[in-house]
């Protein structure tokens, strides 16, 4: 159920991603950057209704990466919380590529509960978007960030105490590995 606090924060997150896109095949619809963050909070309901924090999270949880919004300036409108929750699975600015990959790895059995739940909710959506839609990626960066995502899956798994979505981890691995196999059929039939 949505409250005020992730109504406001779904309604920020909107504006901030105004005039974005999710990434798709070239000469594809554009799909509205928003429908990421709803899609993640939806995936969350699905689990588990979210509180306040983790819902408006959710919504949030791309704009500083992506918008340039700071984690102060979340924390001034949505609360110190929800601004810790979205610093908890925002990578720092001085960090890309491999060295980005990197540290998630290394941070993600240190997240707290709702941060491992909020990664998990996020990576399903973006390997459902990358199989149903590829982006116009190389098949060697969509089987990386497919095998990435089952590296963090496993380490969530192992790092938690009690059980941590248990419907979701294994939907990011379905969609993980029918992504690694069809990066594996393409390079093989030579594709790029």
């Amino acid at each position: 159920m949505a409250t005020s606090l992730i109504l406001r924060a779904m309604h920020f997150a909107a504006r901030a991603h105004e005039g974005q896109h999710r990434k798709g095949p070239k000469g594809s619809p554009k799909v509205p950057y928003i429908v990421h963050p709803m899609e993640v909070y939806m995936i969350l309901e699905e689990m588990d209704p979210p509180n306040q924090l983790l819902g408006a999270a959710a919504f949030l949880h791309d704009v500083p990466e992506d918008c340039g919004v700071s984690l102060d300036y979340i924390a001034l409108e949505f609360g110190a919380d929800v601004a810790a929750l979205v610093a908890e699975v925002t990578d720092p600015p001085d960090l890309h590529g491999k060295e980005a990959k990197a540290f998630q790895l290394v941070k993600a059995p240190l997240l707290s509960r709702y941060a491992k739940r909020l990664k998990a909710a996020d990576r399903l959506s973006n390997l459902r978007g990358i199989y149903e839609e590829p982006p116009g990626w190389a098949q060697k960066s969509l089987q990386g960030y497919a095998e990435h995502s089952i590296k963090m899956m496993d380490l969530f798994e192992t790092s938690s105490h009690e059980p941590l979505h248990n419907a979701v981890i294994p939907k990011v691995r379905h969609y993980a590995n029918l992504i690694i196999l069809r990066a594996e059929e393409s390079l093989t039939s030579g594709g790029v």
